[in-house]
C-alpha cells in the first residue's frame, strides 16, 4: 500500500535538518576531520594519495584512515574507486553544516 500523504515544505524542512543534526552529532571526529580535509583539496586526488598525506597529519595508521573512508562510502558521504576521492553532494552538505556548527 502506498502512502498518500502530503508534507508541507515547512515539515521536510524540518526532518531534513532534524536528520543532518542526527548524522552529524554520530559522526565521529576523524570523520568528520576527514570528510572536512577531504573538501578543502583543490583539483582531483586518489584515495590512496589522500590517506598517505592524512596519515602524517593525523598521526594515524593509513588501514584506520582506509577503514573510515571506507565506511564514508558506505554511508553514501565519498566516492572512490579506481578514480579520484570525492564529496558526494550529500558529504558536501554535511561539510557545509559541520562547518557552520563549528563557528
Amino acid at each position: 500500500m502506498i502512502n498518500k500523504t502530503r508534507y508541507t515544505d515547512g515539515e521536510i524542512d524540518a526532518v531534513f535538518d532534524q536528520l543532518l543534526k542526527d548524522v552529524i552529532i554520530n559522526l565521529s571526529e576523524k570523520q568528520k576531520i576527514i570528510l572536512i580535509s577531504l573538501s578543502k583539496i583543490d583539483g582531483n586526488i586518489t584515495a590512496t594519495k589522500f590517506v598517505d598525506n592524512l596519515s602524517g597529519d593525523l598521526k594515524c595508521a593509513k588501514s584506520t584512515l582506509w577503514n573510515i573512508i571506507r565506511s564514508l562510502r558506505t554511508l553514501g558521504f565519498v566516492n572512490f574507486g579506481s578514480d579520484d576521492l570525492t564529496l558526494t553532494i550529500t558529504g558536501k552538505i554535511l561539510v557545509m553544516e559541520v562547518n557552520a556548527n563549528a563557528i
